[in-house]
């Protein structure tokens, strides 16, 4: 495994910890890029940490041509640009528009590489009150802008939970009856949810504030089968247990003339 260290310059302030990472000291990649490497020293050809990690784990990709690829990481470049073109395709009005586009692309892009962050998992709490002190302003332009920032994050973590269902997806191969490939999408795990409960014998009341429904009847319609299917179990085990109590009668026909 690579690792990535800061050689410090001798006027450097943090000159004594080497895992530094904001300074714009030389960064340099060491370690093992496989099992069957050796030991590697050798610089990033950066003075930024992130783009030090991106070589490094270029390195061991291309070390090991035959392991399963792995996902590349989603610059904050590329997840402002995917939410400002949803936006657009959502026909927001104009001026909701502009103000996204001076807040992501003219103040978040420019202090992002000004403090030298590149990948969108590198935007922590800590990093974003950063980000924030450099606003200025008022209480209400505040106000809108952190839900406007929320908004931009509830949509990356969505779009990171799709992507990662879609490989889950892929690597289960789920298929229908007849054998071919089924159509996969997260909301059958909504729907398998409520079928379990309804089935296990929670009432419809509750499995409908629980899938956050405006009532009950929204439920019935969507899960109406299923209900009927619990009504079919439960007169089942009824007939079961009739049946088992009519046989054990015949069994010991002496009690029961007695």
């Amino acid at each position: 495994m690579l690792s990535v260290y800061t050689r410090h310059s001798r006027k450097c302030l943090h000159k004594n910890n080497i895992a530094w990472r904001r300074c714009r000291c030389p960064k340099w990649i060491q370690g093992t890029p496989s099992e069957d490497h050796d030991f590697i020293r050798t610089s990033a050809g950066t003075r930024t940490w992130e783009q030090a990690e991106d070589k490094g784990r270029k390195l061991e990709a291309s070390a090991r041509p035959s392991a399963p690829k792995t996902a590349t990481a989603v610059t904050i470049a590329e997840a402002v640009h995917a939410y400002r073109a949803d936006e657009t395709a959502r026909c927001l009005s104009k001026s909701t528009i502009r103000q996204s586009k001076t807040l992501f692309e003219m103040h978040l892009l420019a202090w992002a590489k000004d403090v030298g962050l590149t990948l969108l998992r590198k935007l922590t709490t800590p990093q974003l009150v950063k980000f924030r002190a450099t606003w200025g302003n008022g209480p209400n332009t505040t106000r809108r802008k952190h839900e406007r920032l929320t908004g931009f994050f509830e949509f990356c973590i969505s779009k990171g939970w799709q992507r990662a269902l879609r490989r889950l997806f892929q690597r289960a191969k789920i298929k229908k009856p007849d054998g071919t490939p089924k159509r996969c999408h997260p909301h059958m795990f909504r729907d398998t949810f409520a079928v379990e409960l309804l089935l296990a014998g929670v009432p419809i009341d509750q499995v409908s504030l629980l899938l956050g429904h405006s009532s009950v009847k929204v439920t019935e319609r969507h899960y109406a089968p299923f209900v009927k299917a619990r009504q079919e179990q439960l007169e089942r085990s009824v007939k079961l247990s009739w049946q088992t109590h009519v046989e054990w009668l015949a069994q010991n026909d002496h009690f029961a003339i007695n």
